[in-house]
């Protein structure tokens, strides 16, 4: 991670930085959380979960990719690039399903 001043920061590389691997493991705890409510509730089609755990994962990476001490090309990562494009797919897949004529969901 990028250089940090915080109360979480780890030591590594003979300085305080951000620990990006646990902010990746909250923002999958996140996702797995909201994931298993929308799964529960049985209010998506099928499909409709795996959609939805994508776009969640592009868009918390996205986040996440602000504190890495990674180069960027424009202001953001590369990754950050590949998840904006994944978030709008998953995102546009996910619309298509929801738009579909309703259907009974068991």
């Amino acid at each position: 991670g990028k250089v940090a001043h915080v109360a979480w920061a780890v030591h590594d590389h003979g300085v305080f930085r951000h620990p990006t691997q646990l902010y990746s493991s909250l923002a999958a705890l996140a996702t797995l959380g909201v994931v298993a409510w929308a799964d529960r509730r049985r209010t998506l089609p099928d499909n409709g979960v795996f959609y939805l755990q994508g776009a969640l994962f592009c868009a918390l990476r996205f986040v996440v990719e602000f504190y890495r001490d990674v180069p960027s090309y424009g202001g953001f990562t590369l990754a950050q690039y590949a998840c904006a494009a994944g978030f709008a797919f998953f995102a546009w897949r996910l619309r298509r399903l929801l738009r579909r004529p309703s259907v009974a969901f068991a």
